[in-house]
């Protein structure tokens, strides 16, 4: 005879627990600052927030081309975007400069999406699915990535492809 008995209130239990995915996701990530210590956190909080916010900035400049069409100024775009990528790197990685480099990077990302944006409109016309595919499965790559990286045994996948 097996030790294990079938207990109806236990099933449900476990039926119930597979249908709160928001609490199921709550649990994954506050299991974090048990594995992670609170620089390491912190560092990985603001990595994530800037690129949210430069990826925010680049999809405004693909919305505000869509708008208003700027075809005619891509050249100027151009030269913007090489102008502020001299800009990053001339200016001096000090905490003063911080949000300045982060405002060069931002409105490269807008210039840079206003010059894509005639491409992702020509893609869109032909197939509007390619677009959202593409974002979505580069989403969950890097977010597949990203997730087993932090939930890994040994934190040095967190340094993939540092020194």
């Amino acid at each position: 005879m097996s030790s294990y008995t079938y207990s109806a209130a236990g099933s449900s239990a476990r039926a119930d627990s597979k249908k709160d995915i928001l609490g199921n996701l709550k649990r994954a990530f506050s299991a974090w600052p048990d594995k992670l210590e609170c620089h390491v956190r912190d560092h990985l909080r603001k990595v994530y927030s800037t690129l949210a916010l430069t990826m925010l900035s680049a999809i405004l400049g693909i919305v505000v081309n869509a708008v208003m069409d700027f075809s005619s100024l891509l050249p100027v775009f151009s030269l913007l975007e090489l102008g502020l990528l001299l800009a990053l790197m001339v200016t001096n990685l000090s905490p003063q400069n911080e949000n300045k480099r982060l405002g060069f990077m931002y409105a490269f990302a807008f210039l840079f999406g206003c010059e894509v944006g005639p491409l992702i409109e020509y893609v869109g016309i032909d197939d509007p699915t390619i677009v959202f595919n593409a974002i979505f499965v580069t989403m969950l790559v890097f977010g597949s990535f990203t997730m087993s990286a932090l939930y890994a045994d040994s934190t040095k996948y967190l340094h993939l492809g540092g020194p």
